[in-house]
């Protein structure tokens, strides 16, 4: 389902891009217990890709995610606070992020994605202080 879900949304294969079909077949794979649809989930809904833009929605799916064990939820959340300069709520996600490093749940990890986002993003913290 989570593959299916994946094609659509990317347009891979004989697949024409669609992310109403793409959120559909995410939210199956999550009631199926997929850990990375909930990530697709949430910033779909964040980025309003699909659906109309709820900011509270998609913060559901990635804290839904985050307690099914995909930490990678985490990052996600820092990401969409640091982009709406709530900076302390960035930095705690963050903190979570990194401290799950050890956790079980890395199969659709974007670690390194999230490495560089979180040092450029210091980077960025450090010039406004």
């Amino acid at each position: 389902m989570f593959d299916s879900a994946e094609e659509h949304y990317s347009g891979l294969g004989d697949e024409i891009q669609d992310y109403e079909e793409a959120l559909e077949l995410y939210k199956k794979a999550a009631a199926l217990g997929s850990l990375e649809a909930f990530l697709r989930l949430g910033t779909m809904h964040i980025e309003g890709e699909g659906c109309k833009e709820n900011t509270q929605k998609g913060f559901s799916f990635l804290k839904t995610g985050v307690n099914k064990g995909n930490f990678d939820c985490y990052a996600e959340m820092a990401r969409d606070f640091e982009a709406k300069d709530h900076f302390d709520n960035a930095e705690k996600c963050w903190s979570k992020y990194f401290e799950s490093k050890d956790c079980e749940y890395n199969t659709y990890s974007n670690r390194n994605l999230y490495i560089n986002t979180f040092f450029s993003w210091r980077r960025r913290r450090g010039s406004r202080r």
